[in-house]
């Protein structure tokens, strides 16, 4: 195993924290104003104030975007720790489903499956299988290493454990220590990851603030009256009407 160069973490958080941002921004413009409107109870809104309705619409913008930035950043962290294998151990990324990264450490070859979210009971299941399968294929491949699936997650304060199945389950510092023999990795990643964050952050709330201010001229431009009132019925019409209208 070799020793982790930091500055190499570094560099590589600096590339891919950008990309996280650029991918962060296209979902933002990807918001329809038509969505928001289509999903929202209108007969409730009607007894709220004109201010209080933009600011659904805000909290709209920030609960479409996420599940989706939850989602980004899990496979940022995830691209971390496979960068961070490939610094120390070497490896590959797998062809096998369900493995991320192979890679042998002390003699014993791993088959990496990095946890980005909870599991479903039948998603899990799934999962173990082809790790299994990956498991003896692998095996049949190499037969004088010791084949280990790995489940690791980026975070969290769970027990390392070998399940009844065989598999290794590591978590938050186990993790991050066992792929960089660093007991202190899973802390030196936040100056870094923070002080990248603050570069884009000025753009990022700047741009969504524009686009926040860009749907809701676009709701007074369809949904009110010229003297600013909202139009209720063409509103309810657009959120609810579904008969056909007789010839």
């Amino acid at each position: 195993m070799k020793p982790l160069n930091f500055d190499n973490v570094c560099h590589h958080i600096q590339i891919n924290i950008a990309q996280f941002y650029e991918r962060r921004l296209s979902l933002i413009k990807q918001v329809k104003l038509g969505d928001w409107v289509r999903c929202q109870n209108w007969y409730r809104l009607r007894i709220e104030s004109r201010e209080a309705i933009l600011t659904h619409l805000e909290a709209f913008l920030d609960d479409a975007l996420r599940v989706e930035e939850e989602k980004l950043f899990e496979d940022f962290l995830a691209e971390l720790a496979i960068f961070v294998v490939s610094e120390t151990c070497g490896g590959n990324k797998s062809i096998f489903t369900d493995v991320d990264y192979e890679f042998e450490k002390n003699q014993t070859h791993y088959l990496l499956k990095i946890k980005r979210f909870e599991w479903l009971k039948h998603q899990k299941k799934q999962i173990i299988s082809n790790i299994e399968y990956a498991k003896q294929n692998v095996n049949a491949q190499k037969p004088n290493l010791t084949i280990q699936p790995l489940i690791g997650r980026c975070y969290g304060k769970t027990k390392s454990r070998m399940t009844n199945r065989g598999v290794l389950q590591l978590y938050g510092q186990s993790f991050w220590h066992f792929i960089s023999d660093d007991p202190r990795l899973y802390m030196k990643i936040m100056q870094p990851l923070g002080h990248e964050a603050r570069k884009h952050n000025g753009d990022w709330n700047e741009t969504k603030v524009l686009l926040t201010n860009l749907l809701i001229i676009e709701f007074y431009h369809q949904f009110c009256l010229p003297n600013g009132a909202i139009d209720w019925e063409k509103l309810i019409q657009f959120n609810s009407e579904n008969l056909i209208s007789p010839a």
